[in-house]
């Protein structure tokens, strides 16, 4: 975990002088508590694959501030906001849109979050995109025209990969195969 006694932290903590209004709480284990008790999330990642951290926010209700990066644009849809990485202003001006608006936005952003996330990112509904897939492979269909479905982003080429080579060995068992179940 990150606490202000690691360096850089210091430094910026001093440069800045918001020891009174940051906390840098460090290795946390009660997550989901600290999760209800926030207001909104805030994912400022310069690289993403699928982040988790953000889909456990929308979980917990929470509207979410998230960069364009991996697949957190996917994932937040229009339940939050997106900005560029490497835009702070652009991060600051979201925050404080969301921090701002009335209570009755906040928690509609969060509701609608939490609905998106346990709609299109549950176990089941991932399982489901699984099948279709492997359906879809063996039926003859290309793997490009079935990505988008899985919910794969721009950068999820290893992804299709592994999803190809999963499909290749299912399709050796020969045309009686079945798929029972998920990935």
């Amino acid at each position: 975990g990150v606490t202000w006694d690691a360096p850089p932290y210091a430094y910026y903590r001093d440069e800045a002088d918001v020891q009174e209004c940051v906390t840098l709480a460090g290795s946390r284990h009660d997550i989901p508590d600290v999760l209800m008790a926030a207001d909104l999330f805030v994912s400022s990642s310069w690289t993403e694959g699928f982040p988790n951290a953000v889909a456990e926010a929308m979980a917990a209700g929470l509207p979410c501030v998230v960069t364009d990066v991996g697949d957190s644009a996917l994932l937040a849809g229009d339940t939050g906001r997106i900005v560029d990485p490497g835009n702070p202003q652009a991060l600051a001006d979201a925050v404080v849109a969301i921090a701002m608006a009335e209570p009755s936005k906040r928690h509609r952003l969060g509701a609608a979050a939490r609905d998106r996330v346990r709609r299109e990112f549950s176990m089941q509904a991932m399982c489901q995109r699984y099948r279709y897939l492997y359906r879809s492979l063996l039926a003859g269909g290309s793997l490009c025209g079935v990505a988008g479905f899985l919910g794969a982003g721009g950068d999820n080429l290893r992804q299709e990969q592994r999803i190809g080579a999963r499909v290749e060995v299912l399709a050796h068992r020969g045309p009686g195969a079945q798929i029972v179940g998920g990935p």
